[in-house]
């Protein structure tokens, strides 16, 4: 199985610089600054940048409660899962996994407006469908939740989680 590698500029600000202005430099010389964001920067700042920046956010929450011992049981490996099932035509990405003694959790982000509910279940069968072995399933959502059923055996996270101060 080939591995697909990639890099990425970890620093926030200049991943914006370099990302989404230097490119279009001599545009941002010629344009007022509202003008330059709104043709060149607002598109991808709030439907790329951001959310990828969740992401990130997301993932180091995950490690650091790991890291401060208040993830039972802890993890002992973290990242993405990419897979490509080229006889079924199936293609895609989890977005965060972790593995411990107990087995796999898939995590998923969800930087909507809207709140996660039963659209979740996306999720959960397409693991279903590729036989993924897992005994829970994690959501970070900027929104929050609709509370169900469905989130029994779900670990669900809010903006308020990631931000708040723990004793």
């Amino acid at each position: 199985m080939r591995k697909k590698a990639y890099y990425s500029i970890s620093e926030n600000p200049f991943a914006f610089y370099f990302g989404l202005v230097y490119p279009f430099l001599a545009q941002k010389n010629i344009l007022s600054d509202q003008v330059f964001f709104d043709n060149f920067i607002k598109d991808k700042l709030y439907n790329s940048f951001i959310p990828h920046s969740f992401e990130n956010i997301c993932r180091e929450y995950l490690i650091r409660k790991n890291k401060e011992g208040r993830w039972n049981p802890p993890f002992l490996s973290i990242g993405s899962y990419t897979y490509n099932d080229a006889k079924r035509k199936m293609k895609g990405q989890f977005d965060l996994v972790s593995n411990d003694k107990l087995g796999h959790i898939f995590y998923e982000y969800k930087f909507t407006n809207e709140k996660v509910g039963l659209n979740v279940f996306k999720e959960e069968r397409q693991l279903k469908d590729l036989k993924l072995d897992y005994y829970k399933l994690g959501f970070f959502s900027k929104e929050g939740f609709e509370r169900g059923d469905w989130s029994k055996n779900c670990l669900c996270f809010t903006l308020d989680d990631l931000y708040k101060k723990e004793k």
